[in-house]
């Protein structure tokens, strides 16, 4: 059994190094790229994984789904990652569970719904509002 003093001074890029030698080759590119995109924005692959928090796992994820649209495989990536450094006993806590999903709904209003075979209603100006 390992001792967590010695887990405590696994850094980042040690562990997407061995994190990335388990994945099969068609996954590894995509996983390599997300993950080191969430390790730049952490501070760089020197920091230790004991530093690493939810809140700051989980500010990424809401700052990834506000500016990407293809934001959910990203994040499966970077949550894979974070679940295997768990079972590697490299962190403390399952920080994956921090990465939350909110999906957009798209509210459409009654005024917004347009039925089949209905026209669109021209709409009146007077000469003055013109």
């Amino acid at each position: 059994m390992v001792t967590e003093n010695a887990n405590a001074s696994v850094s980042l890029g040690e562990a997407i190094s061995k994190y990335l030698a388990i994945l099969p080759d068609e996954k590894k590119n995509a996983a390599q790229q997300e993950i080191n995109n969430f390790i730049r924005w952490y501070g760089g692959r020197e920091k230790t994984l004991d530093g690493l928090e939810g809140s700051a796992v989980g500010n990424y994820a809401e700052r990834l789904a506000r500016t990407d649209a293809s934001c959910v495989q990203k994040l499966d990536l970077v949550k894979g990652f974070l679940t295997y450094a768990h079972k590697q006993h490299w962190c403390r806590e399952n920080l994956s569970v921090s990465i939350r999903i909110v999906k957009k709904v798209q509210s459409k209003t009654a005024s917004s719904v347009k039925k089949k075979g209905q026209k669109k209603e021209p709409a009146y100006m007077t000469k003055k509002a013109f």
